[in-house]
């Protein structure tokens, strides 16, 4: 049986990505094996069968040796922190040109809560939903263009490279944010509390 397998994380796309965290995140398997081992080994063949797009089956009548081989060439999966983290200006996918958002203020109030809804669980899988928020088409020079309809989904072949850094950034940033909009809110409203308890207390001495 032939099998393609990516040798590197810019071969792995968004949709990879994706199946290969759910794969790893799975708790399913702790609960069909006993055996530590044996649980790792069959978390292993479906992580094999997701990056080659095979199907479990196959990949399960395949030789030790040649799971042993396959294991240490994908072994890159489960290291994230090799991508490489800087964060592209503009990148091309398809032929078209894509301008990348790296500033959360500069989303919309509804796009806003769309972020917070995407990532409120801490899951990869609406990884291409938060990357049609913080990219748009364009031209070479840079002009924006309008987004397509179902444009998250035409990002799930875009490779991780692309989009993971932007992940991280603003993971952070938006976190960074949101509590500058938690504390601003705070202020505010502590503000009114004063402003009217300086109202009371003049209604007060004017003995109305």
């Amino acid at each position: 049986m032939q099998i393609s397998l990516p040798s590197k994380w810019s071969d792995i796309k968004i949709i990879d990505f994706i199946k290969i965290q759910q794969i790893i995140k799975d708790k399913s398997f702790e609960e069909e094996y006993d055996d530590p081992a044996l649980c790792d080994f069959e978390r292993m063949l479906h992580l094999i069968a997701a990056v080659s797009d095979k199907d479990v089956s196959e990949i399960k009548t395949l030789d030790i040796k040649s799971i042993s081989a396959i294991t240490k060439a994908i072994d890159f999966i489960f290291h994230p922190e090799l991508i490489e983290k800087r964060i592209p200006q503009y990148f091309i996918h398809h032929k078209k040109y894509y301008k990348v958002i790296t500033d959360v203020r500069k989303l919309s109030a509804g796009e806003y809560i769309d972020l917070s809804t995407y990532t409120k669980d801490g899951s990869d899988v609406n990884l291409h939903k938060v990357m049609a928020l913080f990219c748009y088409p364009c031209d070479w020079l840079g002009r924006r263009k309008k987004k397509p309809e179902n444009f998250d989904e035409q990002l799930l072949d875009l490779p991780i490279t692309v989009c993971y850094p932007v992940a991280v950034f603003f993971y952070h940033s938006f976190n960074n944010s949101l509590e500058a909009i938690q504390d601003y809110l705070m202020n505010q409203m502590e503000k009114q509390v004063r402003e009217l308890t300086e109202e009371v207390t003049q209604s007060i001495g004017d003995g109305s």
